[in-house]
């Protein structure tokens, strides 16, 4: 089946940001909207751009108290480009 634009999600970087900082106030909800989409099999993109956003975000030091370890954000980058 070919795939049309209209079958594409493509996630914000916020999204991944989110659903990754279990201490963030919308860790659950992004967590949960990323479960419903892969429960009903849309197909999520990113781009490379998305990835230097989210790896800036989460290592900037005032953005999240503690910091997030950078072998941390590699390993959710990588989970991220294999998903």
């Amino acid at each position: 089946m070919a795939t049309t634009d209209a079958d594409l999600l493509f996630l914000d970087t916020n999204i991944l940001v989110h659903a990754s900082v279990v201490s963030s106030s919308r860790h659950a909800d992004c967590v949960a909207f990323l479960q419903v989409q892969e429960d009903t099999g849309v197909e999520m993109v990113i781009n490379r751009q998305v990835l230097r956003e989210f790896m800036a975000v989460l290592s900037r030091p005032q953005a999240f108290s503690p910091l997030v370890p950078m072998n941390e954000i590699i390993s959710l980058v990588t989970a991220f480009r294999q998903a």
